[in-house]
């Protein structure tokens, strides 16, 4: 999986990076789709991909009022990013996933093709991981 991440969006760097949080209208991946052990690519917005991470935990809501998802990161620093939290306003999922073992890819991988609008791409088969992450090692 891939998460694309904004700068704005982001405390400190990609690299110390403990939480993520996707909110959306409809129920679109990362929703109820992570699962903890899940491998997360990370990637800055209009840039390449730069870290790895696993999935620790995840947790995906329904939800009439944001607060409801912020409530989720209270223990993370993104719970006061108020800026977030405003642009997440009117939706209605979100996902909150906690990572470890979050590690600086030591070159960035730059994919060979481009998001389809989405902030997350599963990368559930061998085609879509070679556009994104490249020719996977020979044995």
């Amino acid at each position: 999986m891939s998460a694309i991440q904004r700068p704005e969006w982001t405390i400190g760097d990609l690299y110390g990076k403990d939480v993520l949080c996707r909110c959306s209208i409809r129920a679109i991946p990362p929703f109820d789709r992570v699962e903890p052990g899940d491998t997360v690519f990370l990637k800055w917005s209009g840039g390449p991909i730069v870290a790895r991470a696993r999935v620790r935990e995840s947790t995906s809501i329904e939800y009439d009022n944001v607060e409801e998802a912020r409530e989720l990161c209270k223990a993370y620093p993104l719970y006061q990013l108020e800026e977030f939290w405003k642009a997440m306003r009117g939706r209605r999922y979100a996902t909150v996933v906690e990572l470890q073992d979050v590690e600086k890819l030591e070159r960035p991988i730059i994919p060979k093709t481009r998001r389809a609008g989405s902030g997350w791409m599963v990368l559930d088969t061998s085609e879509k991981q070679e556009l994104w992450l490249g020719p996977s090692p020979q044995a």
